[in-house]
């Protein structure tokens, strides 16, 4: 091969490698895809307490809950914030940043959500959640608490209403979540004519603990050709004990009332002091209730 043929062929190779670039770049543009599934980028103040990853909007539910269990009380509003890598990259999962929310001593069910434009057809999201629930401080990657996760799906594409299950949302099962990240799997659902596609991640807080943070990272939107068959249904929410059920202490009785001439009498001091000495020098053991 000449000269001139190597560097035709070289040239013919390039333009090979550069169409199939631009192919492929437009391919992936024309599928449905989430906007800022990783977190990544600028941010939204929705206020100073709440600042979510932009294209993201965030939502909690201010009522008594209706999930079975947990702390009494209404839902209490999470604090929201982008946790970057450099600060802990153990919380992220992949690229610079993962979106936390957190509730300090309190419980609460909270959410984010947006809308996404697809094609009619049938659509999954997965996407990736740890957490952090303890009453204590010194070890932040342990989770021995109860944080659920649920991925959300809304095929009628509407915004949130007052309650997540007034709508068409479509629901997974609750998750129990730990110190590492785990893949959270939708439903599929089917949106049946060109339009809008409502994704929510959400996690609820069951118990008043002191720490209890909620992470995502990698979320994405995912078609497919119609429900997934023989794939795993997640197990039921698990019943725990958060603490032990103690028996309350019996009410003290009034200590009898000795009369002279009812036919006893009241033990002397001398008579208790011996009974004490000899209960010390046989060492019995004496149990208090707790």
């Amino acid at each position: 091969m000449t000269r001139f043929e190597m560097r035709a062929a070289a040239v013919v190779a390039a333009v090979v490698v550069v169409l199939l670039a631009v192919l492929q770049a437009q391919a992936q543009a024309s599928e449905p895809q989430l906007l800022n599934g990783g977190f990544e980028g600028d941010v939204i103040e929705h206020s100073q307490r709440v600042i979510v990853a932009e294209e993201w909007t965030p939502i909690y539910w201010n009522r008594e809950s209706m999930i079975e269990g947990g702390s009494p009380g209404r839902s209490a509003q999470p604090e929201y914030k982008p946790l970057p890598a450099a600060v802990d990259s153990h919380r992220v999962r992949s690229g610079g940043q993962s979106q936390c929310w957190f509730w300090f001593y309190t419980h609460g069910d909270a959410a984010i959500w947006q809308q996404v434009r697809v094609p009619a057809g049938w659509y999954q999201v997965e996407a990736y959640a740890q957490a952090w629930v303890s009453n204590r401080d010194d070890q932040p990657h342990e989770s021995p608490g109860e944080m659920y996760v649920s991925v959300g799906l809304d095929p009628e594409g509407r915004e949130p209403g007052g309650w997540p299950w007034e709508t068409s949302v479509v629901w997974s099962p609750f998750q129990l979540v730990r110190g590492q990240y785990e893949r959270v799997l939708s439903r599929p659902v089917y949106v049946e004519s060109d339009g809008l596609l409502t994704v929510y991640l959400r996690a609820w807080k069951k118990w008043d603990s002191k720490h209890g943070d909620v992470y995502w990272d990698d979320a994405r939107l995912i078609e497919i050709g119609g429900p997934e068959t023989g794939s795993e249904t997640p197990a039921p929410l698990p019943t725990y004990t958060p603490y032990p059920t103690y028996t309350p202490l019996p009410t003290a009785q009034p200590c009898p009332t000795c009369e002279p001439g009812t036919g006893g009498e009241c033990p002397g001091i001398g008579e208790i002091r011996s009974v004490v000495e000899t209960v010390i020098a046989d060492r019995a053991p004496v149990r208090w209730p707790r």
